[in-house]
């Protein structure tokens, strides 16, 4: 077979920007795709994964405060597992191009590189996204079945984003896949003045820089090496549904 740099490229983006809903099938969790550490033979591969990242950083003797440069990180399983289990400052560099050149692009089932493109959820609490509108299947069999045998489009509840959603999901969706949210960009892209039309939501990220997780500036607020582990908190910040009252207990998952 053929080596050079274009053959190679194409051999990785081919593996590195498909999404992740495929890696999903055989991964685990954390999404660690090199060999796991079996303590068990009868284990799960979950603890087997988490067994080899912790044999990795024991191997490596880290101690908090120090820095762990992680190159090639795929989804960043270990740098997350050694800042959070030991304390060091870690930075992942992927080689996924999407990454890389700004085309990542994020939905609710995962990172994709295929943007703008309308999704259909078919089994049961499956959710689609279809233009700016959400729907959802059935969380339980029953109804969802009784919809499939008459014919009918099992919907059970559904959502029209209004222009507010839409603005924050172009947020959030630069936050989450750059690390970055770019004012002057989303100022002119959705015609609004940035601090005043989050004048609520910018307090809130007063803690995070103390915790040296954010940096905010007149254009852009932007996540450090140590936040980039923690996107999801920086998210939130903005996030309208998270913090209005709830009409029944909250059952999201955690960040940490």
């Amino acid at each position: 077979m053929k080596r050079d740099k274009t053959t190679d490229a194409r051999a990785i983006s081919h593996h590195y920007d498909v999404s992740n809903d495929f890696y999903a099938l055989f991964l685990d969790p954390l999404m660690v795709y090199t060999c796991a550490y079996y303590r068990d033979p009868d284990g799960k591969l979950e603890q087997a994964q988490q067994d080899k990242l912790d044999h990795v950083c024991r191997k490596l003797d880290l101690r908090p405060g120090e820095t762990l440069l992680d190159i090639g990180c795929g989804w960043g399983g270990l740098s997350m597992w050694a800042a959070r289990h030991y304390g060091v400052r870690a930075q992942g560099v992927t080689l996924s191009r999407a990454q890389a050149d700004g085309s990542l692009h994020r939905n609710f089932m995962g990172y994709t590189t295929h943007a703008d493109t309308d999704l259909v959820g078919f089994g049961v609490s499956a959710i689609s996204h279809i233009g700016d509108s959400f729907s959802q299947n059935p969380r339980d069999l029953p109804p969802w079945e009784a919809a499939i045998d008459a014919g009918k489009l099992p919907t059970w509840r559904g959502m029209l984003l209004v222009d507010d959603d839409v603005l924050r999901a172009d947020l959030i969706q630069q936050l989450m896949c750059t690390g970055v949210i770019d004012v002057t960009q989303l100022e002119d892209r959705h015609g609004i003045d940035f601090g005043e039309y989050f004048s609520e939501e910018i307090p809130r990220l007063v803690p995070l820089i103390a915790d040296d997780l954010v940096e905010v500036s007149p254009t852009a607020i932007r996540a450090t090496s140590r936040g980039r582990l923690l996107l999801r908190i920086i998210a939130a910040c903005f996030d309208r549904y998270l913090h209005e009252a709830p009409a029944e207990p909250a059952r999201y998952s955690k960040a940490i």
